[in-house]
């Protein structure tokens, strides 16, 4: 049985990307992908995945709120924060 994800962040590509990295490892499964932490909370309660993906600065609502609810009313379930950013290498100098 394969371990289903759900991907909460903002940014199109890197949503887009996580969710095709995940569809393509064995074992698990992308079941649903979101832009905000409202938008996802509405639709993790008709389908639970076993764990959840969420970018922490989000538009809304941010990660660490969003985490705390989806916890609260589903407690068994895993959740995992990441923050991305994106620049030029320049910009790393």
């Amino acid at each position: 049985m394969a371990i289903e994800v759900s991907i909460i962040e903002d940014d199109d590509w890197i949503r887009e990307n996580l969710a095709a990295q995940i569809g393509q490892t064995n074992g698990f499964r992308c079941i649903g992908s979101y832009r905000d932490g409202e938008e996802a909370l509405i639709d993790l309660i008709k389908e639970t995945p076993d764990v959840v993906m969420m970018d922490i600065n989000l538009p809304k609502m941010n990660g660490i709120e969003c985490v705390r609810k989806f916890k609260k009313w589903f407690p068994p379930r895993k959740s995992c924060a990441h923050q991305a950013y994106r620049s030029k290498r320049s910009e790393l100098k």
